[in-house]
């Protein structure tokens, strides 16, 4: 019996390395794998601007001489012109422009195409007076500057802007509040 035992071991034996030996079926496939890279587009800009309209704005000289030729010099009896200088005229309008500098930055990754718009989505600066009444300043955007182009990310693109601000009526001193600009950089295809 030990005989018998010795041969079906060993018959097992064989038969076992005989059926590893033979390959399993098997299938294999290379896949290819693709990363895309949206654009990338930031934006700098300011969060207030404030804008000071001074006298040489208003073309307003701080003096000058009584315009009349013939009566530039007095005698003590000779009287001054009282008509208010062109700026400060009761009913006339005026148009004040400001280039701001730098009114955006905008930095992308390599190749990104991009444009910048700067558009008055509240056009309107409103001065409260003392008697109730308002005064209006109303604003508009020309020449700007860098509005389009392609970015890299370590050089940005910086534009200028002017803002031109007009009054309907005689501009009153004091504070012009409530307009809103819009900065918007978008990635150009």
């Amino acid at each position: 019996m030990k005989k018998v035992l010795g041969i079906l071991t060993a018959a097992v034996a064989v038969l076992g390395s005989t059926l590893s030996a033979i390959p399993a079926d098997a299938v294999e496939q290379t896949i290819e794998v693709k990363a895309t890279v949206d654009p990338i587009i930031y934006l700098r800009t300011f969060k207030t601007i404030d804008l000071k309209i001074t006298q040489g704005d208003l073309g307003a000289k701080d003096k000058d001489f009584n315009a009349d030729d013939a009566n530039q010099t007095t005698n003590g009896n000779a009287t001054l012109i009282k008509t208010a200088p062109a700026s400060l005229n009761g009913g006339s309008s005026a148009t004040y422009t400001k280039t701001i500098q730098d009114i955006f930055a905008v930095w992308g990754n390599t190749g990104t195409k991009y444009e910048v718009k700067v558009t008055p989505v509240v056009p309107t600066l409103t001065q409260t007076l003392a008697n109730n009444g308002t005064k209006t300043l109303t604003m508009s955007v020309a020449n700007l500057t860098n509005s389009t182009g392609t970015l890299a990310p370590d050089s940005p693109k910086v534009g200028t802007v002017d803002l031109t601000l007009t009054s309907a009526t005689a501009i009153s001193s004091g504070t012009y509040t409530g307009g809103q600009l819009k900065v918007e950089a978008v990635v150009v295809p």
